[in-house]
């Protein structure tokens, strides 16, 4: 008693208004973008070291 399954999201992809699209350009993500990013984690993160430093240190 074996039955083949169809694929599971064979269906769903099926027709133009279902298929996957990039996301448009105004919504991308650039290179400044993530380095702004990275210096405002590591401020926080410096932040909280010296408060945690300063608390129980």
């Amino acid at each position: 008693m074996l039955t083949k399954l169809e694929e599971p999201f064979k269906s769903y992809w099926i027709g133009k208004a279902k298929k996957p699209s990039l996301l448009p350009r105004e919504h991308s993500i650039n290179k400044e973008q993530t380095e702004n990013q990275a210096d405002t984690w590591l401020k926080m993160k410096q932040s909280l070291q010296y408060t945690a430093q300063k608390k129980w240190g």
